[in-house]
């Protein structure tokens, strides 16, 4: 049977909920969850958990290549804090301005390794290597407000890799220089994260509705159906497995479409063609869950006025 996912930025949900959404947030059942955002989009596109598995072997299982190891390089922004140096990721708006000059940059710096783009994700590359890449990593936003220090790589290979990454701060500050650019517009470092042996290719049976990069990256790589948001009224579609990442998106846009979706998932649920509806509230390491079924709307001693209290635990928390 169908289940219908839509995940929130804790930025979106702190401002911008829609009558309908709170509904569910009220009278669903919370699950909070330590999870990367990383880690999220892969369970919910591929539908499995991830487990010992990578997120860039995952990107590369469609590449023609003799490489067996694989690593995502994510284009970044470090920044000095009072005694370390903290990780920015690139705003939605930025990545997609992000990548000129910066494969012949990577191809420079890691010679010996292979350097290919992500398809649908300009800020990300995938590192290719025949030996293994003996390293422990931290997804992006794992290490989001943590001093650098605390959460790089570590392991066989660190060294190396940690290296790399205080190298390659120096040639982008070079190359901001000849690009003319507005460094603080654009990226002065990367960071390597989701490491791991080559795996076959995957096939998701969930269609998917992205906006972030690596959701889009995600739904190319697994051959999921990639949809609109607007597709989702289709009778045919309200029937299937559904993910709606509004990760990347400004709900002011989409609000209205977002409040028909659930309304119609609502119907659905009643009829026994969906059996839940989960609103995923997601901040960089943690994902809170709120799932409803079709009794649940039935629970009218969840009272709305939960709702502010939610709203503080999930943007305080």
């Amino acid at each position: 049977m169908a289940r219908l996912s839509i995940s929130i930025t804790v930025d979106n949900f702190a401002t911008q909920t829609t009558q309908g959404i709170n509904q569910i947030l009220c009278r669903g059942n919370v699950t909070n969850r330590d999870l990367s955002l990383e880690r999220h989009l892969y369970e919910e596109i591929t539908g499995k958990k991830l487990e010992n598995r990578r997120v860039a072997p995952l990107l590369a299982a469609n590449q023609n290549s003799e490489n067996q190891h694989w690593m995502l390089a994510e284009l970044v922004r470090f920044t000095p804090g009072m005694n370390d140096v903290f990780l920015n990721q690139l705003p939605f708006s930025e990545q997609h301005d992000s990548r000129d000059g910066v494969e012949k940059l990577l191809d420079e710096c890691l010679e010996g390794y292979t350097v290919e783009a992500v398809q649908g994700a300009p800020h990300l590359f995938l590192i290719g290597s025949k030996k293994p890449i003996d390293i422990e990593t931290h997804d992006t936003s794992a290490a989001l407000g943590q001093p650098v220090s605390s959460v790089l790589p570590t392991g066989p290979s660190a060294i190396f890799w940690n290296a790399k990454i205080n190298e390659m701060q120096m040639m982008f500050h070079e190359l901001a220089h000849q690009l003319g650019v507005d460094r603080n517009k654009y990226p002065n470092g990367v960071w390597f994260w989701g490491n791991g042996h080559s795996e076959p290719p995957f096939i998701s049976t969930v269609q998917v509705s992205p906006s972030c990069a690596l959701a889009r990256a995600l739904t190319s790589a697994t051959k999921a159906t990639a949809i609109k948001i607007e597709d989702y009224f289709l009778d045919e579609i309200i029937i299937k497995p559904t993910f709606i990442d509004l990760c990347g998106l400004d709900l002011n846009q989409y609000e209205n479409a977002l409040e028909e979706i659930v309304k119609r998932a609502v119907v659905s649920l009643s009829k026994g063609t969906l059996t839940q509806i989960r609103i995923n509230i997601c901040r960089p390491n943690k994902v809170t869950q709120f799932d409803i079924n079709r009794y649940s709307k039935w629970k009218i001693w969840r009272k709305p006025s939960r709702l502010n209290d939610l709203m503080r635990e999930v943007s305080d928390g």
